[in-house]
């Protein structure tokens, strides 16, 4: 079975979470939908996500759900999203993703995410920054990719398992 996991980044961390899971699933291809759309009607798997800002989805990911919802619910499919803030990820991903996509997807997590000021620019700098300095205090709630979230997501696409991810136990 094919898979295609479709994500859009900003500052790469989304791109590497999409790599990781590209490795833990045999057959699989990366798109960037930085390259434009791609034709997912050639793949029996999709997975398709990206990185939140202050609570946003990526627009172009945003906008790929949405033109492509019927095509979506046809595949076995996953959604995904790379966010420092795990606690709230179903809320997060139900204002982010058309909810009749949520219903049908066979998995559903968060990804985690980095803080690192060097990869951002202008005011995302300033409060990536800010925030860092929290974590200075206390390293253990330094955000990060959780790549057992990631090998859950593998496991569900690929077994064809529902793993909602909401509630991570490690």
């Amino acid at each position: 079975m094919k898979t295609l996991i479709i994500y859009a980044t900003k500052t790469g961390t989304t791109a590497k979470c999409a790599e990781m899971l590209s490795k833990l699933i045999a057959d699989s291809e990366l798109y960037n939908l930085a390259n434009g759309e791609p034709d997912i009607s050639g793949y029996d798997n999709i997975a398709l996500g990206g990185p939140i800002r202050m609570g946003a989805l990526h627009p172009a990911v945003k906008r790929f759900a949405e033109k492509h919802t019927v095509e979506l619910i046809e595949k076995n499919a996953g959604y995904f999203i790379c966010s420092c803030v795990t606690e709230n990820t179903e809320q997060t991903m139900a204002q982010n993703f058309p909810a009749i996509l949520l219903e049908n997807a066979v998995c559903k997590a968060s990804f985690g995410g980095e803080m690192d000021p060097s990869r951002q620019k202008g005011a995302d700098k300033l409060v990536i920054k800010l925030a860092a300095r929290s974590f200075m205090k206390d390293p253990s709630k330094k955000p990060s990719i959780l790549p057992k979230e990631i090998e859950r997501f593998a496991s569900a696409m690929l077994e064809d398992h529902l793993y909602d991810g909401f509630e991570p136990d490690d």
